[in-house]
């Protein structure tokens, strides 16, 4: 991820983070980065950072699928590139002070 300020300065993030069921949750050990040049953090890194985000999107690589409505998803759904699944199930608030049942949730609700 890259953005630019309107002030000009620039943020970005590079990792191995994603929005899955497990890792929203945190049940995985993830890598990543961020810097900010406004925290003094190379200019040039985050340019190179921006031109790798670009690239994605002026090649369109094979395995990049573009989401920009509800059609996009059913098509992957369909095309068998993504699995349908249910959303987890909330923690009742029994479960909730038991960190273990809470967690067995989470990994049943990601398989």
């Amino acid at each position: 991820m890259h953005v630019r300020r309107a002030d000009g300065s620039q943020a970005g993030y590079v990792g191995s983070a994603n929005l899955t069921g497990s890792g929203a949750a945190s049940l995985h050990v993830e890598a990543g980065i961020t810097l900010d040049t406004r925290e003094a953090d190379s200019e040039d890194v985050l340019e190179l950072m921006a031109s790798a985000v670009d690239n994605w999107f002026e090649v369109n690589p094979p395995g990049l699928y573009r989401v920009s409505s509800a059609d996009d998803i059913d098509r992957l759904v369909r095309d068998r590139i993504i699995a349908e699944r249910p959303p987890p199930r909330p923690a009742t608030t029994r479960a909730r002070g038991r960190r273990g049942q809470v967690l067995r949730e989470c990994l049943d609700s990601s398989r």
